[in-house]
């Protein structure tokens, strides 16, 4: 009867009470009592044939109102266990009051405590340390002892140098010092010119003048200012007295000047020739690395500019640069299917690129005739301002070698003289560039053997000791300088059979002091540089 009341008092929620009803009983002990309610009116039927039935209808009706308030309370229970679980899957409404504050559903003030962060040791912030302050220790006087040099009456301190700091100067202040400077030169100027029995009102006046632009404390006593005398300067006379014998009256508008106005005259100034042109700009002289450095970033803005053209579509993307290296990272697809073919192919590549190269080679390679067009530029010089002279000596000069080479150097350094070949004095002279002339120079006083015999297939036949020289032949540098023009057009060689045949040869240019140079010149005296 008890499984029977609770379906019939329990909806579908409520089959657990019915499948486990002993956990039903044990949790209700009402159940029990009712099993013991019957057991004793079975006894008290069994002791009492006569006993009324009121009784037992009174007790059934008991026994429903205990279920149904214990079923109500079941089931209270359960629906406040579904609207937890509910609430539990969703955050719980926020509610606020009036004054903006959290509230519960109950109207319960919302208390939200905001735990201490954790933090680590290291980011606490420590604790000052006082540090103990020690007292000054009095540092001991220097024992003075006596010198005899030494007079104690006499202080000298000497006054250090204090520590200067950077500070930015105020604006105005060296304009306010050139306005007082202004000032007081002014008033300097209008004392100078003050009557001596000037009043002490007017003394006094400047004195606060002076208070005014300077400082206040500088103020002189009116009393202590003395007079100073005055300077008048004289007044410039009309006519100036040593002119007054000469003029006929005493001005000079009647004098006409147009009679000595055409004898005066100046001088037209000339322009040196041998002016020095002005210093070339000096180049910057970097290092290894700054050098790498900028072929570097010159390379990578190229690479920007045509990285630049692809993306605009200006130029076509470069093709992969296939080698044998790198043909199976380059078509890997390709390489695997075919690898014969992709070889070939990178071969043809590799062939292709170096005939590019070699083409790109002989195109800037220049002709004959433009290395020799670019010589010439390299050799030439400017010789309009100044042109360099260089006079040399040579004992002897029958080596045919030694010759060629002087007078072919000359024209390869684009020099102009002459070389002029006598028995016991050589003279060659030179003019041109500076560059030119230094390069000669060196030639012929280190580069050239003079004492080197000829190697022609002639002179195979002779004596050794007939080829072997005499004496020892040596070139000497004369005289070195700067001249306005060149005196020959051309480098050309004349052979003289006297002296005076060989002097004549460069008298004709008005050059006779080259020679008598040459033939004065002492070995002992050494090289001559002006």
């Amino acid at each position: 009867p008890i499984t029977t009341l609770c379906f019939a008092r329990f909806d579908h929620r409520c089959w657990l009470v019915a499948g486990h009803i002993s956990r039903v009983k044990e949790s209700l002990p009402f159940l029990n009592m009712t099993e013991s309610h019957e057991k004793s009116s079975d006894q008290r039927k069994r002791r009492s044939r006569w006993a009324d039935g009121v009784d037992d209808a009174e007790a059934s009706a008991e026994l429903e109102r205990t279920i149904a308030a214990r079923s109500l309370s079941i089931r209270k229970q359960i629906e406040e266990a579904q609207r937890r679980a509910l609430a539990a899957r969703f955050p719980a409404p926020l509610i606020l009051d009036d004054q903006g504050r959290q509230i519960d559903s109950q109207g319960n003030l919302v208390v939200t405590r905001v735990g201490d962060l954790a933090t680590v040791q290291a980011n606490r912030a420590p604790v000052p340390v006082p540090v103990p302050v020690k007292p000054p220790v009095p540092e001991p006087e220097p024992e003075v002892r006596p010198q005899l040099w030494h007079d104690p009456r006499v202080q000298s301190d000497r006054i250090g140098r204090g520590n200067r700091s950077f500070n930015f100067v105020k604006p105005g202040v060296y304009i306010r010092k050139a306005q007082n400077l202004r000032l007081r030169q002014m008033r300097d100027d209008l004392r100078a010119f003050r009557p001596i029995g000037q009043s002490s009102s007017s003394r006094l006046a400047d004195a606060l003048d002076n208070a005014v632009v300077g400082n206040a404390n500088l103020v002189a006593v009116g009393s202590r200012i003395k007079d100073v005398a005055t300077f008048i300067e004289p007044h410039v006379p009309d006519v100036e007295w040593w002119d007054l014998p000469l003029l006929a009256s005493d001005s000079y508008n009647h004098i006409d000047l147009s009679k000595v106005t055409s004898l005066i005259q100046h001088p037209v100034p000339l322009k040196v020739r041998s002016e020095a042109p002005p210093p070339p700009m000096q180049s910057m002289v970097l290092t290894e690395s700054e050098k790498k450095k900028v072929r570097r970033m010159r390379k990578l803005e190229k690479q920007r500019e045509s990285q630049d053209m692809v993306r605009l579509g200006l130029a076509a993307p470069p093709q992969p640069r296939i080698t044998l290296k790198n043909m199976m990272r380059v078509m890997p697809n390709e390489a695997v299917e075919d690898p014969t073919a992709v070889e070939a192919k990178a071969r043809a590549e590799m062939e292709k690129r170096q005939i590019a190269h070699q083409l790109h080679n002989e195109s800037r390679r220049l002709t004959p005739q433009q290395k020799a067009e670019k010589k010439r530029k390299k050799l030439e010089e400017d010789t309009s301002r100044e042109v360099v002279v260089a006079i040399f000596r040579i004992d002897r000069l029958d080596n045919t070698q030694n010759r060629f080479k002087v007078s072919v150097s000359a024209d390869d350094y684009k020099l102009s003289g002459c070389m002029i070949v006598f028995d016991e004095c050589n003279l060659v002279v030179v003019e041109g560039g500076p560059r030119g002339i230094r390069k000669y120079t060196k030639l012929l006083l280190h580069r050239i053997k003079w004492n080197a015999e000829n190697t022609f297939e002639d002179d195979e036949d002779e004596d050794e000791e007939a080829r072997r020289p005499v004496f020892v032949n040596k070139c000497s540098l004369v005289w070195q300088g700067v001249v306005p023009k060149r005196g020959f057009s051309g480098f050309r060689m004349h052979s003289a059979s006297s002296e005076d045949q060989a002097r004549k040869f460069v008298s004709d240019k008005n050059l006779g002091h080259y020679w008598d140079m040459c033939r004065n010149f002492q070995e002992d005296q050494g090289d001559v540089m002006v």
